[in-house]
């Protein structure tokens, strides 16, 4: 096998063990208002629910599928507007519960265009990813109880999310790469992304 195709077929499966890694953390669903009191609590809290990290592996999917600048603008846009949502819901100047099923459509909603191999526009694409952004960062300020030490938690999800990013743009570059009759198997996992969106909005 030659280096260039042994380098999407390496990505595609370091990828897919980096998931395999974290998997077991989705037993625990959301980790509760006492599980956000450092930053290694902050590091594991992205994987604490599927919802999250769906949409944060997807985030890096999808950039990779768009390819040039997206592959760094959409993770970056995605972690600064997450980690601004957050500091404003632990201020109070944002108040409310987790909008779970927000949270759950966001995952339809980055599944989609994966799935349908749409190629929105960088600014167009920018836009969904923030508004996406803003709702897990929302739900990520609120469960922070005010006794924890938010800047090492936040500290910890932020890093946290951005390995996510990496990990689902290197699977992207991999499946991207891997194409039959013009169907990438990224597509198939936009479509899974999807289906569990909808299972978690609606099941």
């Amino acid at each position: 096998m030659s280096a260039a195709a042994a380098s999407p077929f390496c990505a595609s499966r370091i990828g897919l063990a980096l998931l395999v890694a974290i998997a077991p953390a989705q037993a625990f669903a959301h980790s509760g208002p006492g599980a956000h009191s450092d930053f290694f609590q902050g590091l594991a809290h992205p994987v604490s629910g599927l919802d999250h990290l769906l949409v944060m592996v997807g985030i890096g999917l999808f950039a990779a599928t768009l390819g040039a600048r997206a592959r760094w603008v959409l993770p970056g846009t995605f972690v600064t507007v997450m980690a601004l949502a957050a500091i404003a819901a632990m201020s109070g100047l944002i108040g409310g519960a987790p909008a779970e099923h927000l949270m759950a459509l966001s995952v339809i909603v980055i599944g989609v265009p994966i799935a349908l191999a749409l190629k929105p526009s960088l600014p167009s694409a920018m836009a969904l990813v923030a508004l996406c952004a803003s709702v897990h960062g929302h739900a990520h300020g609120v469960e922070l109880p005010a006794a924890a030490n938010a800047s090492t938690f936040l500290l910890g999800f932020v890093l946290s999310t951005a390995l996510l990013h990496a990990t689902g743009a290197l699977a992207g570059i991999g499946l991207n790469r891997l194409s039959y009759a013009g169907f990438t198997p990224s597509r198939g996992v936009g479509a899974a992304m999807v289906l569990a969106g909808l299972v978690l909005a609606f099941g």
